[in-house]
Parts: structure tokens; sequence; C-alpha cells
């Protein structure tokens, strides 16, 4: 692929600050190296390729979903295939009044996410992004708040946390895994792997790139999600996922999730 980059510039409306295509490719095409203010999501199907994102080179294969964020360079080449790609372009300065989705990049700390979607889940994208086609902005929200809901619930594969690599730090990984419902501290959090509190803060933000606490705040707000979608009531979900206050856990999910728990209930 070429190395020049150029900006690509597309002018939106308010009423409608979103862009929605899809394409097919009877031939091969190169997308050159290009970055935009916009946010992308890059809906693949049965697709033959690469796609450079952020300096990471990834295959394209079966069924995926990239994040790409405002002016993140990427750039794609496709085979000829017959399957197809699905683009939405969203203005978040535009939808800014209305919905401040740089709250959701700020927290996340990422420019993309490549997220291994289940048959299920990949269906519920492609259902999501038909609001795109034909929506009002006040159908677009709910459509973009569910989105980011699906990429809560893949915490796993967010740029910002990195899966640490010594054992230790895999066994405190495990470790919460297994007891993020229940009330945690850091000195029993240390005592796993004989560390003082301190020594495991900094050791835990070295190889991950996020303190102990923001990985755990995530992890219990994405089981939260999942539960609150298969239909569990508010209150049990905050006790099931450790929290002791639920007017913490409403505040905390609010901040990580855009919306109340009451209000995501109600757009599942």
């Amino acid at each position: 692929m070429k190395n020049t980059v150029f900006k690509e510039h597309q002018e939106f409306s308010k009423k409608k600050p979103w862009e929605y295509k899809i394409h097919t490719f009877p031939t091969d095409r190169v997308v050159p190296p290009h970055y935009a203010e916009t946010l992308e999501v890059l809906i693949y199907e049965n697709i033959t390729g690469e796609t450079h994102i952020g300096g990471h080179r990834l295959k394209l294969g079966g069924k995926q979903v990239f994040f790409v964020g405002p002016n993140v360079v990427h750039a794609m080449y496709y085979k000829k295939n017959d399957g197809k790609n699905i683009t939405l372009k969203i203005d978040t300065e535009l939808l800014k009044p209305i919905f401040d989705i740089s709250a959701y990049l700020d927290y996340y700390g990422t420019n993309f996410s490549n997220l291994p979607m289940e048959i299920f889940e990949f269906d519920e994208i492609i259902e999501i992004s038909e609001v795109f086609l034909n929506g009002e902005i006040s159908d677009v929200i709910p459509a973009i708040i569910r989105l980011f809901s699906i990429l809560i619930s893949h915490s796993d594969d967010y740029r910002h946390f990195s899966f640490p690599q010594s054992n230790d730090m895999l066994a405190i990984i495990s470790w919460t895994e297994e007891n993020f419902s229940k009330k945690i501290t850091l000195e029993e959090v240390a005592k796993q792997v004989g560390y003082s509190k301190h020594y495991l803060c900094r050791k835990f933000k070295n190889e991950t790139g996020t303190t102990y606490l923001s990985y755990l705040n995530f992890l219990r707000i994405s089981n939260a999600c999942k539960f609150l979608k298969a239909g569990q009531p508010i209150p049990v979900v905050s006790e099931n996922c450790g929290f002791e206050d639920i007017s913490y856990f409403t505040q905390l999910f609010k901040k990580i999730v855009g919306v109340t728990p009451k209000k995501y209930t109600q757009l599942h």
C-alpha cells in the first residue's frame, strides 16, 4: 500500500450527522491510507483481504466488526469476493449537542477494537446498522448506545487493556474474574501473589496499561450489561456485580455505558 496519507473531507448535516453505505467487491480494490474526523464502524461479512488500522495489520475473513476512532489512519486492500462491507460514519462533533460519544472514546482510550463476533451478536449489529439507513436522529441515538454496549461486552478485546504476560498478573486476572461479584480490596488482591498493594498496583499498570481498579470496574460493568440483557432486576445486578451501593453502581454504569441501567434495559 502507498504510504501517502490523505484526510477525507465529508459534509454532514445536523439533521443527519452520519452516513450508511454498503460496498461489494466484484474486482480487487485498494483504499489508500487516510483519516477523517468521523467515527467509523466497519462491518465485514465474508470479505477477503486485509486492513491496516492505527498501525495494526489485520486479515479479513468471516464476520468481523471494527471501530475506527476519529483521526485514526486506516487503509484496506480488498480482493475480488462475494462478501459485503457496511460502513457507518458518524460525525461526533455535530452529534455532540444531542449525544456526546467522546465520553466513550475517552474512557476506552482506544482507537479501534476488533471484535470477533459470535453469530447472534453479528446479526444484532447488522440489525442496528440498518437503523442508520432510514432512521431519524431519535432512532439513531439508541442504536449508537446499543453498538457501544456490544463493545463493552467484549472487554477483553480493548486496546487500552493489554493482556499481561507474567504468571502472577495472569493469576490476578483469573482470580478477579472469579471473584468480581464479591467485595474486593487491594490488600486482598495483593495477598493472592504475595505482593504489597503498592507494588501490585504499579506492576499491574505496567503490564496492562490500566489500573487494577479501572479493570475491576470495567469487568463488573461488562458483566452488568450481560445480566441486564438477560432480564435480571437492577438491584440484583448491582449486588451480583460486587456493588454495595446501588447509587454508585448507577453512577459508574452511566459513566462507562453512557446511560443509566434503567435506560439500558429499556433499549434492550
